[in-house]
């Protein structure tokens, strides 16, 4: 099978909230080492998740920003893949990886309450 790619650079936006500035650089480091390894595993469920919705018949969103997004389908996505990435977590020893209301994946250290560490992406245009 011959796949064909396009290649496209982006500069990563860190964002933190409640993680100390000493930590910071490591906690950048960690999380996107483990990063592909949660998203592989919530691109492996996400379909039996989305078909299972659609037989709800509900929206996925009710406009066309992320902050849009229906809540129940959130909840449902949360429910059904992060258990898997809760197994995932218990590999990594510093960062680990939950969905968020958004259905994104964030960082978070487990010994620090309510931290979280998300990222945004924009592209370089070459």
């Amino acid at each position: 099978m011959n796949k064909e790619y396009e290649e496209r650079y982006f500069k990563v936006f860190y964002h933190f909230i409640r993680v100390p500035k000493f930590m910071r650089r490591r906690m950048k480091k960690e999380f996107m080492k483990n990063r592909n390894e949660v998203a592989r595993i919530f691109r492996e469920h996400i379909k039996a998740v989305n078909d299972e919705w659609n037989l709800t018949g509900k929206e996925f969103a009710f406009g066309e920003y992320i902050e849009d997004i229906n809540p129940e389908y959130s909840k449902l996505v949360y429910d059904r893949i992060q258990p898997f990435i809760d197994v995932a977590n218990k590999s990594f020893p510093y960062c680990k990886y939950k969905i968020d209301e958004y259905c994104d994946i964030i960082g978070y250290l487990p010994f620090i309450k309510k931290s979280k560490l998300w990222i945004t992406l924009e592209e370089i245009e070459s």
